[in-house]
């Protein structure tokens, strides 16, 4: 019963009828509900993951092309980024210590 309320292959809808189906367990409204909430919330949280996954991806694309002294406007070319935003990874890339 625990893997089928906790899988992450699985919205709401799916659960309840596994639950009520295969497991002949009884599921009230309020219990639906807050399977959809659950669901929803774990959609978003991998959501956030998969956004900031990106997010470093880009930055250290742009790291590596600042590295190879591309212009801001090259950079700007591959990534929609503002002058900024490539400033700050510059400010940024310069404070980082290495071990």
């Amino acid at each position: 019963m625990l893997g089928v309320i906790f899988s992450d292959r699985l919205n709401g809808k799916e659960k309840v009828k596994l639950l009520q189906e295969d497991l002949q367990i009884y599921v009230s409204d309020e219990m639906k509900e807050e399977l959809d909430v659950m669901c929803n919330l774990s959609y978003g949280i991998e959501e956030r993951g998969r956004a900031e996954g990106r997010l470093e991806a880009t930055i250290e694309a742009i790291q590596k092309m600042i590295k190879k002294n591309y212009s801001n406007m090259e950079i700007q070319e591959f990534y929609d980024v503002s002058d900024s935003f490539i400033e700050k990874i510059k400010i940024d890339s310069t404070n980082v210590v290495s071990i």
